[in-house]
């Protein structure tokens, strides 16, 4: 039985889960552009096959978990199956998340004996929670460098304020074009605009912060 009360996450710098993020899309998806095709990767390239699961979201408050075999990823199964599209970006987003503890804990993550979805809830409820924040974090930082790249998304910032500016697209239908772009939601769009300092006018950066909030 684990111990997860005594795990301790080590630090992995910015830089260095960029390098990584980098490196993983080079490998899966070379010379091709945004969106990335993560559920293909996750299913035809790392073998890892999908398990809807029914009520993971309001179990474990999470809508996608791998397990430390890294032979499966539990998806919500109301959100898996949902056909509306509703839930799509969000799912890209928690399974490249998944994909990132795989890429960045796996050494530790192997250890933790998480099977099945009681496992993660057990997990989740011990781990003291500095240690599960800065797992997160980790995970979160590869998963958004990964999806929406520093250098494409200003290359694409750049045309879509081009077409503001000539009056081609609503000022509003910014973030939205830069979410369809990547396939990620507004949120992951705004975290990523904001985290990488990038330059644009103050009525949009305002509809960034406040999306986050």
């Amino acid at each position: 039985m684990v111990n997860y009360s005594n795990i301790l996450i080590p630090y992995i710098s910015d830089k260095k889960i960029e390098s990584i993020a980098n490196q993983f899309r080079k490998k899966y998806q070379p010379s091709k552009p945004s969106p990335l095709k993560i559920m293909n990767i996750l299913e035809f390239d790392l073998k890892i096959h999908i398990i809807p699961s029914p009520n993971l979201e309001s179990y474990c408050n999470t809508d996608a978990l791998i397990a430390s075999s890294w032979k499966y990823v539990y998806i919500d199964k109301d959100r898996y199956l949902d056909r509306s599209g509703a839930y799509d970006k969000r799912i890209n987003f928690s399974v490249t998340h998944e994909i990132g503890h795989l890429v960045l804990h796996k050494g530790f993550y192997s250890k933790l004996e998480i099977t099945n979805v009681k496992d993660f809830y057990k997990f989740f409820e011990e781990i003291p929670e500095p240690e599960y924040k800065r797992l997160e974090f980790q995970a979160n930082m590869f998963a958004g460098k990964l999806l929406v790249p520093a250098d494409e998304l200003k290359k694409e910032i750049e045309k879509i304020s081009k077409k503001i500016i000539q009056k081609k697209l609503a000022s509003e239908n910014f973030g939205e074009a830069l979410s369809n772009k990547f396939d990620v939601s507004g949120k992951v769009i705004a975290i990523r605009v904001l985290s990488e300092n990038i330059t644009i006018p103050d009525e949009i950066r305002s509809y960034f912060e406040q999306t986050i909030e």
